[in-house]
């Protein structure tokens, strides 16, 4: 066993020396299949862990934007008494929300959205006496850069997992399948070129032509039909408005790397970005862990009339594991709507000014200071339209009717990635031991062991005759089987600065529930809250009837330890 803390001890993949000799300086690139035993050094300063300060939402903004939300909300709810027959377009909307439009509009003037809003001693200032280089292992910096990409949005953070979309190729039909964005670590050395996809850590996929279109309901970025070059220009302005930080998308930087056996070799990094494209006609909605966690196929046939006692899976709810996932949640605590609502206007809402600012720019549009009567009308349109799409994401984004209820509707799935999404961007340790780590731990009564140590987020619900607990890293219902480990166990890893030194259970727990409570949405769901289950969908197989309970998000450690005769 490596007894040196700095370098991962337990499952590296030794390199046989006969191999590292025969390598000739031109092969050095084979040693990239060996990233937990690359180091990669920053002759700059950087900083990764931080949440950089990005562009927001004022609150006098956000304020003004509720309050359009909440009459639009209630126009198009059955109680809104709208003409059956007038259609419900912005232009029709505007006499019965000129006050709320206006006052949103003046608020918009008063406090535009800039990155001049962003002070320059956000950052934490070091000593400039000491210039320590950044020094990480390769697979560390590939994981560093995957949370920089993803903690930036919900919509990137999905993009990067995979989404369902449609794509029309020159001289093809319309083609449904999953659409990836593939975002690849690019290091260059005089002697070679290497490419690393940095949500799979393995070479990138073969991308989409830049000449395509693609069109997703499940993305803001192109609920029309988008043409690829010009979704990653988007993609990049995007990153640039809501990252400050380390940004290799568009700053490519010199560093020097270090293989086994080698010497230091100067390199410069950058990050391209690009599309997968997955045909299928069977779509499903996939997990951000999907590529570290490894779960077993799912037997269908477990959740259809079998004893709880002889199902693999922690469900009460009489339906198939497949369907349980298209089940809808109702939100009705006060305590949630009001933070969930909030925290969609900031980032859908955000998106939707952030594109209206672009077209100004694109337009030559000057000011809002200076409107004439036809301009300012338009402004009123636009703002309406933004307002009105954030209406269809909060409510009812799925409905095929135009009323809505005044409760939102969120389909499970959504919810889940939604609550993995805030609980990943909170911290890039708290992603680490969600993906799982490698670590050491002593239980009472047990020997020292090495294995995997993850973070497991547990969405439960309790309903009368139901009740399911879903994994938060997988969008799975929780396993029978996982392994919980002893709340006064000793952690040790060489992979988390949460547990570097020996760590208690139960502190480090402490420290993860001390974090996430302080994110207001996440807060409440940890509190409990109360939530209506059902489905709206009618041809959802064994359709469960609305019910009333309780859900609640917690935390646990899984504890998985290694195989006999694991390298270590």
């Amino acid at each position: 066993m490596n007894n040196n803390p700095l370098i991962p001890s337990m499952n590296s993949q030794e390199i046989p020396p006969s191999d590292i000799e025969n390598l000739s300086k031109n092969q050095l690139k084979n040693l990239m299949n060996f990233p937990d035993q690359t180091l990669i050094k920053f002759k700059d300063e950087v900083s990764f862990n931080l949440v950089p300060p990005s562009p927001e939402i004022s609150a006098p903004v956000i304020q003004a934007m509720q309050g359009l939300v909440q009459i639009i909300a209630h126009l198009r709810s059955p109680n809104g008494s709208w003409p059956s027959d007038l259609p419900q377009t912005p232009e029709n909307l505007i006499p019965y929300v000129t006050e709320e439009v206006s006052e949103l509009l003046a608020a918009y003037q008063t406090h535009p959205i800039s990155a001049s809003n962003i002070k320059s001693d956000s950052f934490p200032k070091k000593d400039s006496s000491i210039q320590t280089p950044v020094i990480l292992f390769l697979n560390t910096l590939i994981s560093q850069l995957l949370w920089n990409f993803a903690q930036t949005s919900y919509q990137f953070m999905r993009l990067l997992t995979g989404i369902n979309a449609e794509i029309l190729l020159p001289h093809q039909d319309w083609t449904p399948g999953k659409l990836r964005l593939v975002a690849s670590l690019i290091i260059k050395t005089e002697n070679f070129q290497s490419s690393i996809d940095l949500a799979t850590s393995d070479s990138p996929p073969t991308l989409i032509t830049s000449e395509a279109y693609l069109q997703s309901n499940d993305c803001s970025f192109c609920q029309n039909p988008l043409e690829v070059q010009s979704f990653v220009r988007q993609i990049t302005h995007h990153f640039q408005d809501n990252f400050q930080g380390f940004n290799l998308l568009n700053h490519p930087i010199q560093a020097e790397f270090l293989s086994p056996k080698s010497q230091w070799e100067p390199i410069e990094m950058s990050i391209e970005i690009g599309f997968q494209f997955i045909p299928d006609s069977k779509t499903s909605e996939v997990s951000p862990f999907h590529y570290f966690l490894e779960n077993a196929p799912v037997d269908e046939e477990l959740f259809q009339n079998t004893p709880i006692q002889d199902v693999e899976y922690s469900i009460l709810a009489s339906i198939p594991h497949s369907a349980l996932l298209k089940t809808h949640v109702r939100l009705t605590d006060p305590n949630i709507i009001q933070p969930y609502i909030q925290t969609q206007i900031k980032y859908y809402g955000l998106h939707g000014l952030q594109r209206k600012k672009q077209l100004q720019l694109t337009n030559s549009v000057n000011s809002f200071l200076t409107l004439d009567s036809q301009t300012e009308e338009s402004e009123l349109i636009e703002l309406i339209q933004i307002t009105d799409e954030l209406v269809d994401i909060i409510y009812s984004s799925k409905s095929s009717s135009s009323l809505i209820r005044l409760q939102p509707e969120i389909p499970l799935i959504d919810l889940s990635l939604r609550l993995l999404w805030q609980i990943v961007k909170s911290s890039y340790n708290v992603m680490q031991l969600m993906s799982g780590i490698q670590a050491k731990v002593l239980q009472p009564g047990f020997l020292w062991q090495t294995g995997t140590l993850r973070l497991l987020m547990v969405l439960s619900a309790e309903f009368l005759s139901d009740s399911w607990e879903l994994d938060i890293a997988t969008s799975q219902p929780l396993k029978f089987d996982l392994k919980p480990i002893i709340p006064e166990s000793i952690i040790q890893s060489d992979w988390s600065e949460l547990c570097r030194s020996p760590q208690s259970l139960v502190v480090l727990k402490l420290q993860i529930i001390n974090l996430l409570e302080t994110l207001p949405e996440l807060q409440s769901w940890m509190k409990g809250v109360k939530i209506d289950w059902g489905n709206s969908n009618e041809d959802l197989e064994l359709s469960p009837n609305w019910q009333s309970g309780l859900a609640q998000l917690s935390l646990d450690f899984e504890w998985i330890p290694a195989q006999p005769g694991s390298l270590e």
